[in-house]
């Protein structure tokens, strides 16, 4: 039946009015996304760990809303490699109800996802991040901290300052370029 659907959009392409013409290559880009995300859900579900991750590429393209609501459940998938792939691709997309999965990310027990997590959140806007990155910076290792502290320094809240200073004091060098560069990144006082 599907099969038909498409033949038939195929021809209203070529129909007289534009308007049919626009409707018609909208029909398809919808069908050709409902058959993509078709394909996407069995290679998650069935596919080696290659196949997975090149799937979480692949559904990241689709921008819809079923592909977000899948993106953002890998974020708790077994393998690590399909979680550090959907942290950022929802960290270019900056979608709102993926934003407390990504928190919880900063806990994985994989460092790479944690690291990606952090990057993911500096593009969010939002001052209510601060205390979880902080929190990750002082509990994590080298490179989670210079992760957090890079974020933080993105985010550009400038009360933050205080929370950065004392990391440029640190005595592994990585925490100290991380806290001058995220102090260099903050939001200058109006005024």
């Amino acid at each position: 039946m599907q099969s038909g659907r498409r033949e038939l959009l195929l021809a209203a392409l070529k129909d007289g009015d534009e308007c049919v013409r626009h409707a018609a290559a909208a029909a398809l880009e919808r069908l050709d996304i409902c058959q993509s995300f078709t394909v996407l859900e069995q290679k998650l579900a069935t596919g080696d760990r290659h196949e997975r991750v090149a799937a979480v590429y692949s559904l990241a393209l689709l921008n819809s809303d079923k592909s977000h609501t899948l993106l953002t459940a890998l974020l708790k998938d077994p393998d690590a490699d399909v979680r550090a792939v959907a942290v950022q691709m929802l960290g270019e997309k900056l979608l709102p109800e993926a934003l407390s999965g990504l928190v919880q990310c900063l806990k994985d027990n994989d460092v790479a996802v944690a690291v990606y997590a952090a990057g993911a959140l500096s593009g969010y806007n939002d001052e209510r991040l601060l205390p979880y990155l902080e929190t990750v910076c002082r509990q994590a290792g080298t490179e989670l901290s210079c992760a957090a502290l890079s974020a933080i320094g993105k985010l550009g809240f400038v009360q933050s300052e205080s929370f950065i200073c004392p990391y440029v004091q640190d005595r592994r060098p990585e925490i100290r370029i991380a806290a001058v560069t995220a102090l260099g990144a903050l939001r200058c006082l109006a005024g």
